[in-house]
């Protein structure tokens, strides 16, 4: 059957839009598939919202050189610190979604925003997980005279004077005092926050015996626990720490109880695929490495291993906890 044509002699617009659309289709393909093989073009910019020389900087910094080496580019930390780390999380999820720009940041990324009347972004919609990197437990620390030995005992002691037990940390709103907000939840007992500006002159306190408790990582009071200073009541985390496995869970004593800080690392939403994948094979490769693990361990940050949607489901779940704990208990920032 001959083909029509129009009055300008043209082949049928349906058949030239049909051959167009499969010559954007193949562009399309063939761009998606050589952004992956040409990744990084440029140098990438790991932005962490904190300041340099803490346990995420450090982090962020041994995961530059390993996603360098994997990836043949050359990874950047850029420190981006300020009202709690929302400044440099929003200047992230503003960037050009290319894979040149990337966020290594922590947990309160999925609490600030319960907190803050405004953040600037949003943890799910403007960012791509890649890794869960590490976990942070806290440890409740007392000073050796307190009579708790550990979170059921403390409990019991809560119950029978309540509204009488200081706790110290690092300032309002910090993961810390929400971890305290939670105990307080769960064991539905009274505890009073005792907040500082810096988890060391919370530590301090607790040794003179100025305030009976105070929550710290695993860093900053082991060398206190070991000479004696300070005891452990207990860890925050899921599983107990590596460096103190002595020391139980508070979900030993309260099932379900489990809240660490996380190190986790994003790419921007909308990053091409293709992209993403190659950044979460990079970073899987990084996190099998022996010694990354060890520089990790090195500094309290425990290394985690799993996979990309495990993750997302992990920010997900932590914004439902994490809402419902500022929310009842009325936390608030300095």
């Amino acid at each position: 059957m001959p083909v029509c044509f129009n009055t300008l002699g043209r082949a049928p617009l349906s058949r030239t839009w049909a051959l167009a659309a499969g010559v954007m289709a193949a562009v399309l393909f063939a761009h998606k598939t050589a952004s992956a093989a040409d990744y990084p073009a440029q140098a990438v910019s790991i932005i962490v919202p904190q300041a340099a020389g803490g346990v995420n900087d450090i982090v962020a910094r041994q995961m530059a050189v390993s996603l360098g080496e994997s990836l043949a580019g050359n990874f950047i930390v850029v420190n981006k610190p300020g009202a709690g780390g929302n400044i440099g999380t929003e200047f992230a999820a503003r960037s050009k979604p290319d894979g040149h720009t990337l966020l290594l940041t922590i947990t309160p990324h999925v609490i600030n925003p319960f907190l803050y009347k405004s953040v600037g972004y949003d943890p799910v919609k403007d960012f791509e997980p890649i890794a869960l990197l590490a976990v942070l437990p806290s440890v409740l620390v007392a000073h050796p005279a307190f009579p708790a030995n550990n979170i059921a005992e403390l409990i019991a002691l809560a119950k029978r004077q309540p509204g009488k037990i200081a706790y110290g940390t690092g300032g309002n709103g910090s993961l810390p005092h929400i971890a305290g907000e939670k105990l307080k939840m769960d064991a539905a007992i009274s505890l009073i926050h005792v907040p500082y500006r810096g988890i060391a002159p919370a530590i301090v306190d607790t040794m003179a015996g100025t305030i009976p408790l105070a929550f710290g990582s695993v860093s900053s009071v082991i060398g206190h626990l070991n000479s004696g200073k300070l005891k452990a009541l207990g860890v925050t985390g899921a599983t107990r720490s590596a460096a103190i496995p002595n020391v139980p869970t508070f979900s030993e004593s309260l099932p379900g109880y489990s809240m660490d800080l996380w190190v986790g690392l994003f790419a921007i939403a909308g990053t091409p695929q293709p992209v993403v994948e190659s950044l979460q094979k990079a970073a899987s490769k990084a996190l099998d490495s022996a010694e990354i693990k060890k520089q990790f361990l090195a500094v309290g940050a425990e290394p985690q291993q799993g996979t990309a949607a495990s993750f997302a489901a992990k920010v997900k779940s932590d914004l439902q906890l994490y809402q419902q704990v500022v929310q009842r208990s009325g936390a608030t920032v300095d």
